[in-house]
Parts: structure tokens; sequence; C-alpha cells
């Protein structure tokens, strides 16, 4: 089942490369409306996300503090991206997150991935495992904040894609 996320995962990061061409850093540094999270933020969340599912599987990731306060759940809106993260830069680590989450998936068990996820905000759903947790964090997750960076590349007066 998650070969079957990872196929749609780099399809999405497909898309995803597609709707930021021609997008400069100083259009996703700014946020579309007032309140909104800025399309770099959107992107490094995606990379934020990717390293929380190798975390989750015990597969090395990159999570310094830096990156939850910048692009984790809660972090504020208004709050500069720091200069550092780019786009070029961002995509680049997230382009490469496929080839490492299946390497980590060979070596992680059936059984580790078949426990209770322990999210809190995910009981109650039908997300049960790590292993649903995971592939929701590769689909309908990445699905959800790449139609964000749609509407980002729509407001910037670029064509749709299709």
């Amino acid at each position: 089942m998650l070969a079957n996320c990872l196929t749609t995962y780099r399809f999405s990061l497909h898309l995803l490369s597609k709707h930021l061409e021609g997008m400069t850093d100083a259009e996703l540094r700014t946020p579309i409306a007032p309140g909104h999270h800025c399309g770099l933020w959107v992107l490094g969340h995606l990379v934020f996300a990717a390293n929380i599912a190798l975390m989750r599987i015990g597969a090395p990731h990159s999570l310094p503090d830096e990156r939850k306060s910048v692009f984790g759940p809660g972090s504020d809106a208004h709050a500069p991206i720091p200069a550092h993260f780019t786009k070029d830069a961002l995509l680049a680590e997230l382009l490469a997150t496929p080839a490492l989450l299946e390497q980590a998936f060979a070596t992680t068990r059936d059984e580790a991935l078949d426990k209770p996820h322990g999210l809190t905000w995910l009981e109650g759903t039908p997300v049960k495992t790590l292993r649903d947790s995971i592939g929701q964090l590769l689909t309908y997750h990445a699905g959800y904040h790449i139609g964000q960076l749609s509407v980002y590349r729509r407001a910037t007066g670029k064509p749709a894609l299709f």
C-alpha cells in the first residue's frame, strides 16, 4: 500500500514542480490574502511533513528546531520566512524525499507500520496506524497543500496547467 502512496506522492511532486515553474521567491514570499501563509511556507511545510514521515519510521531526517517554528503546525502566518529558505532549495529537498522514503519503507517492518499512530489530532478518524498516517501525509496532505500552490500560481496571473 505504501508503494502506491509513493507513486501518488511522486506524481504530486511532479505537478508541484509544474505549478512552481516561473514563480519567483518574491511571489512565493507574499501571501495572497491577509492572515494566510505565503506560498514559500506551503513548500517548506511539505518538506517538514516529509521529514515527519521519515522521523516517524526511524529514518534519517532533517528537522532542526527552526523548521518546526517556521513551517510546522501552528506556525505564525505573519512571521517572515528566513532568507536561506528559497524555492529552489526547498524544492530540491522535497524532490529528494520519495527516494528517502522508499529506502526507509524497504527496511521498516510491517509490524511497526501497523501499530497505532499515537497522534491525538487523528483520533476518531479512519486513520488508525502509523502506515495510515504516513499514507495520508503523502497523499491527502500533500495534495491539499499542492492545491494551495495552484491557487498561488493563478493569483500571480500565470495560466492554469491544464
